[in-house]
Parts: C-alpha cells; structure tokens; sequence
C-alpha cells in the first residue's frame, strides 16, 4: 500500500475507495523495492549487402573467361581475316608485317584466263556483258576475292565500275572459279578490265 496509502478498487463491484495502511505494517524502505527489469531483445545483425565471397569468385571467374574468349575470337578473326582487313583498310598492312604477320595481295597465287567483254542491247539499252574464269594456280587452297570490272573510256577517270563475286569462293589447288556479270554500258567505253579487290 505504501506509507501514505492508494486508491483501491473492489473486484466484484468496481467501488473505489482510499485505502492507508495498517499501523502495525512498517513502513516500506526503499531498499526493499524491486525493479522490474526486462532483458532486451537481442538485436539481429543487419545483413550484409555483400554476396558471399564463393559466389563473388565464381562470378569474377565466369566474367574473366567470357573476356578471355571475346579476345581470343578477335586475335583469331584478325589473323585469318587480315587480307579482308588490309583490303578495307590498306595501311593495316604494315602493322602485319610489323608483327611478322605479311599479308599476301589479294589474288595472290590465282590467274584470270579466257576474260572476254561483249557490248550488247536489251530493251532497248546498251550493256555490257562479261565473263572469265579464275584458277589456282598455286599448291595451297585460296579463297578467291571480289572481281572488279572497270570500264574505261578515252580520258583517264573510269566510266564506270561495278564488283561481283566468282563461284565458288574457294579453290583449291588446279580448280577454277567462274564469273558472269551484266552492266549498263556508259557512252564511249572503249575499254573494260578485271582485277581483285584489294589486289
């Protein structure tokens, strides 16, 4: 009840009322008061916002031979591709040769032969039609480049110019590649070549 009493409340019917003490109940010291004290919860550690290290090095693994890959299909591409790659871009060339990688002419090892040219009408248009064979005449298989057909007039500049492709185009030693193309013939062609791309 405590030294000076409290207010106290029956149970039964909710009557409320001041209640002192008994005068034969010391008095309550203050020592004899207990403290109600509650553990805490114990507090949960935050997760962390890294991904465990097994999974990190699995990830940096699969990152580092997909690169590892990409690289090794450039460094091949441009050593199989480097005649296309000189043929776009020529001074490619003596960064081949620098690294003691030379790149061959295009249609290095193979020969036109039976080229003829032949300027003819069609609906009522003038056009030129031409027609050869490649061969290899090399020991090595060869992939046979674009064939440029230029048609020349009396000046100096070209009337005209188209590329085909010949087929196959690929040869290996002995075999020959066909061609067979169809132009619009400019006025005063006079004159009509074949050479390779990139050659």
């Amino acid at each position: 009840m405590g030294a000076h009493g409290r207010k106290v409340r029956c149970a039964k019917c909710s009557h409320v009322w001041w209640q002192t003490p008994a005068t034969d109940t010391p008095p309550a010291d203050d020592e004899d008061l207990v403290t109600e004290i509650r553990p805490s919860r114990p507090v949960k550690p935050a997760r962390s916002a890294k991904k465990p290290p097994a999974r990190r090095d699995r990830r940096a693994l699969i990152g580092w031979g997909a690169l590892a890959l990409i690289l090794a299909a450039l460094g091949t591409g441009g050593v199989l591709g480097r005649g296309w790659i000189v043929a776009v871009w020529p001074p490619a060339a003596l960064l081949y040769d620098t690294v003691g990688l030379p790149v061959e002419p295009a249609g290095t090892g193979l020969a036109f032969q039976g080229v003829r040219s032949e300027q003819l009408q069609e609906n009522g248009a003038a056009v030129i039609h031409v027609e050869g064979q490649i061969l290899n005449a090399s020991d090595l298989v060869r992939a046979v480049p674009g064939v440029r057909v230029i048609l020349r007039g009396s000046g100096p500049e070209p009337l005209g110019d188209q590329t085909i492709q010949a087929e196959p185009g690929e040869l290996p030693p002995g075999a020959i590649a066909i061609f067979r193309h169809t132009l619009p013939a400019p006025e005063g062609v006079t004159e009509v070549t074949v050479t390779f791309v990139g050659g």
